[in-house]
């Protein structure tokens, strides 16, 4: 905590170009990463974040939602569905979840992928197809992170009381 969060610029829902710069204007951000809206334990969190919703920006902060887009325009689906009001953010090469710190390693992927792949001929893994960790960050005005939680097993979210507590805080 305390480092600053790295710059970033992804595609929302409708393919406009959202910066992070952008979304820190108005004050504190959380930034959530999720696998995908096909993981059911995301789609649970992302409707909890949506619930938190008038509590953030009562204290001046924003949501955002990051994840690797798996089914065309599925997030867009999504939001539209459940009217989410935060922008979803496309990563779709999980460069931002890399810069982050929290993407599997290629080097992990492919330890992986030969302890579990019988029959590796001509095949091999793509970097793509990296997972961002669930996690969820809160960021001051400043970029700095006040923040942090990072789940490596998909089916714990990350903790939205405590972001909570660090938002009131700031």
């Amino acid at each position: 905590m305390g480092d600053e969060i790295p710059v970033f610029s992804l595609p929302n829902t409708s393919g406009v170009s959202v910066s992070s710069t952008v979304l820190l204007e108005p004050g504190p951000l959380i930034i959530t990463f999720y696998r995908g809206i096909w993981c059911p334990y995301c789609r649970s969190d992302l409707m909890a974040l949506m619930n938190a919703t008038f509590e953030v920006q009562s204290r001046g902060g924003s949501l955002a939602a990051i994840a690797r887009e798996t089914a065309p325009n599925s997030n867009r689906r999504f939001q539209q569905q459940h009217r989410v009001d935060f922008p979803i953010l496309n990563d779709a090469t999980a460069a931002v979840a890399r810069s982050f710190g929290i993407g599997w390693t290629e080097a992990y992927l492919q330890s992986l992928y030969d302890q579990f792949v019988a029959d590796r001929t001509g095949d091999s893994p793509e970097p793509s197809w990296i997972e961002p960790m669930q996690a969820r960050y809160v960021v001051a005005r400043d970029g700095t992170i006040a923040y942090v939680d990072i789940n490596t097993d998909y089916r714990v979210a990350p903790e939205l009381a405590a972001a909570m507590a660090a938002l009131r805080r700031l």
